[in-house]
C-alpha cells in the first residue's frame, strides 16, 4: 500500500493524503475522516526509512519562471504548477516562482542567473528562443524543462505544451472555411522571439498558401492591450478579411480597434486561448473561434516530470508532452 493508492481509493489528491498522514492543517474534517478510514482498514504505515532520507538532504529549490502578466490562462498555468508542488510536499524540494517582468532574452537571462545564485537544482521555464538564453541553459548546472514556447537545441530534458503548427494549421483552416480564395490575413503574436508563435503562424501560414489565402503582415502585440489595439489599427487599414492571434492576451486592444473602425462582425477573427475578454468577443459576435490549449495541465506537467527526475531519478520517457487542441464557439461555452 501507497500514499497514491490510498488517495485513489479516497478519491483526493496525494498532497491531501500527505496532509492527513504529517497531521497539517487545511483539509476539511469529513475528508480527513475519509482518508484516515482507508489508511486504518489497509494498515498503512508510512515509510519512515525513507523520509529519514529526505531529512537528511539539503533542502532543494526548484525554479519556476514565468511571465508577471496577470491573466486567465497564466492563472491556469500556475494551479497546475502549484497542485504538482503540492503533491511533493514533504520530498525535500521547495518549489519557488520567479515572476519575469516580460518575456524578452534579458528578462529570461536575468532570472536564470538569480537561479544559478540561489543553487537552484532544476528550473522549469516559458522559453525565449534566443543564443544566449540557449548558453546560459546549456551551463545551467541542473535539468530544465521547457513549458508553453520551447527552445530547441539546449539540453532540456523535455518539453510540455501545444502541438503549435497543427494549432496554426487548424486556424488557417477555420479561416479558409469562413472566407473565398484570395481573402487577405493579417497576425498578431506576442513576440516571434518565441517558438510558440513561430510554430503556429508557419502552421497558419502553410495553410493559408496551401488553399489560397494571402497573410500580409505579422505584428507583435508583446501581450500588451495598447500594442495590440495599434497593431489592430494598422491592419484595419489594410482592409482584410480575417485576422488571426497566436496569443490569448491583449484582446482587449483588438476588440477596441474593431469597435472604433466599425468592423466589428465584418473581419472574421479567430483567437488563440480562453480568456474574459477572448470569451466577450466570442459571444458578441467579435470573433468566430477560439483556438484552446490545456494551461492547467501544461503547468502540473512541467513541474511534476521534473520533480520525479529529482527525486525518483526518472528521466521523462518522452522529449515532447504535447497537450490537445479544442476548438471553442459560441455554442460550446
Amino acid at each position: 500500500m501507497t500514499s497514491y493508492e490510498i488517495a485513489k481509493l479516497a478519491g483526493v489528491s496525494r498532497a491531501t493524503v500527505y496532509r492527513v498522514l504529517n497531521h497539517k492543517p487545511n483539509v476539511k474534517d469529513e475528508v480527513r475522516l475519509k482518508v484516515q478510514a482507508v489508511i486504518d482498514e489497509y494498515g498503512y504505515r508510512p515509510n519512515v526509512a525513507g523520509k529519514a532520507l529526505v531529512k537528511q538532504r539539503r533542502q532543494g529549490v526548484i525554479g519556476v519562471l514565468l511571465p508577471k502578466i496577470e491573466s486567465d490562462f497564466y492563472m491556469q498555468v500556475r494551479e497546475g504548477i502549484d497542485t504538482a508542488a503540492a503533491e511533493y510536499e514533504g520530498m525535500g524540494f521547495e518549489v519557488g516562482c520567479l515572476e519575469m517582468s516580460g518575456l524578452t532574452a534579458e528578462d529570461e537571462l536575468s532570472a536564470i542567473a538569480e537561479m544559478k545564485k540561489r543553487r537552484a537544482d532544476g528550473i522549469v521555464l516559458v522559453g525565449v528562443d534566443d543564443e544566449k538564453v540557449k548558453d546560459a541553459l546549456r551551463n545551467f548546472p541542473g535539468p530544465v524543462v521547457t513549458l508553453l514556447s520551447d527552445i530547441r537545441g539546449t539540453e532540456r530534458i523535455c518539453f510540455v505544451g501545444n502541438e503549435l503548427v497543427k494549432s496554426g494549421r487548424t486556424a488557417g483552416q477555420l479561416m479558409a472555411m469562413l472566407l473565398r480564395p484570395s481573402a487577405k490575413i493579417g497576425i498578431i503574436a506576442t513576440g516571434l522571439g518565441l517558438q510558440a508563435h513561430r510554430d503556429r503562424i508557419e502552421g497558419f501560414r502553410g495553410y493559408a498558401a496551401e488553399n489560397g489565402l494571402e497573410v500580409f503582415g505579422i505584428y507583435e502585440n508583446g501581450d500588451d492591450d495598447e500594442k495590440t489595439y495599434a497593431a489592430g489599427k494598422r491592419i484595419l487599414e489594410e482592409r482584410p478579411d480575417g485576422i488571426y492571434m497566436t496569443t490569448g492576451l491583449g484582446t482587449d486592444g483588438l476588440e477596441r480597434a474593431l469597435r472604433e473602425c466599425n468592423q466589428q462582425g465584418k473581419v472574421r477573427v479567430i483567437l488563440s486561448d480562453m480568456g474574459t475578454s477572448s470569451v466577450r468577443m466570442l459571444v458578441q459576435g467579435s470573433a468566430d473561434f477560439i483556438i484552446c490549449q490545456e494551461p492547467y495541465r501544461e503547468g502540473y506537467l512541467a513541474l511534476k516530470l521534473l520533480l520525479d527526475y529529482l527525486v525518483k531519478g526518472e528521466m521523462p520517457a518522452q522529449k515532447e508532452y504535447l497537450t490537445k487542441i479544442e476548438i471553442i464557439t459560441s455554442e460550446s461555452i
